[in-house]
């Protein structure tokens, strides 16, 4: 059986990753796992202290958890496994990956809120360290977005890695019997292909006949992502990312961090060095 981890912090935002979860589960035949991550460091110059402040805060957050599984599984009424761990730590994205690797998790889903502009993305917030690391595929959920079937696929290409990123999404995609609408954001100098040719060649890569092919030229591929997946009534972004170096953190040119928050339906990050779902 698959494992879904959902990190929570008790919050609007993560509680709505957790019900997009519960929906995923039922479909994947998985089950959930919700992490709770406790930085229980302390200024107090006793080990006693520490300890018992550290179990306070374990205490409160296991009490917090109960009420909210409680509330969703009264919602959702679902036959899903569900079970919860913590562990004490900081940063964040670090624990989460070691829970990931020491656990055998198969995909990572978490909330975001949006930022303004790229600030969130700039100071390392929790989820997009997460995108940045994670050896999983994430999946990020907008605090807006209430569950709903995945019908549409849009996945966003450079072209470089189209043949092995096709047959991983196609896996996926199968799961939910989606089309995959397969965008290529290209410069104003691309070149012309054939949109059937190239639908044919992409059927065949992936043996999934629900792919569709597009070219937009010319346009800021966060935004111009965003634009098509409106357009074409998307249920999900898809995007393989890759480690950003020093200027790209500097000067926020990570393509699917800028999507991630600032998208109004779910991004699915697969990461190029270990694409496995």
């Amino acid at each position: 059986m698959k494992k879904i981890l959902v990190p929570i912090d008790n919050s609007k935002i993560s509680k709505a990753a957790v019900v997009y979860a519960i929906n995923l589960a039922k479909r994947m035949g998985a089950e959930i796992i919700l992490l709770s991550v406790i930085n229980a460091t302390s200024t107090s110059s006793t080990l006693i202290s520490w300890r018992i402040i550290e179990q306070q805060m374990v205490k409160k957050e296991q009490e917090e958890v109960a009420k909210l599984l409680a509330e969703i599984q009264e919602a959702s009424q679902a036959e899903v496994r569900i079970t919860h761990h913590h562990v004490l730590g900081f940063p964040v994205h670090e624990m989460i990956n070691n829970f990931v690797n020491e656990n055998n998790i198969d995909l990572v889903v978490m909330g975001t809120s949006g930022a303004k502009g790229l600030k969130k993305v700039l100071s390392g917030t929790n989820t997009a360290s997460v995108i940045d690391t994670s050896s999983v595929p994430v999946i990020t959920v907008p605090k807006t977005k209430t569950p709903a079937g995945i019908k549409k696929i849009v996945y966003a290409t450079d072209m470089s890695h189209l043949d092995q990123e096709i047959k991983i999404i196609a896996r996926f995609a199968e799961s939910f019997d989606a089309e995959i609408e397969v965008v290529h954001l290209a410069g104003e100098g691309s070149g012309k292909r054939n949109r059937s040719h190239l639908e044919g060649i992409l059927a065949r890569m992936a043996e999934y006949p629900r792919i569709h092919f597009s070219v937009t030229k010319g346009v800021d591929v966060a935004k111009g992502l965003r634009s098509f997946s409106s357009k074409h009534k998307a249920d999900m972004i898809v995007m393989f990312t890759h480690e950003l170096d020093f200027f790209e953190k500097l000067f926020g040119k990570g393509k699917t961090r800028q999507v991630a928050f600032n998208s109004t339906v779910p991004l699915l990050a697969f990461n190029r060095t270990n694409s496995q779902l």
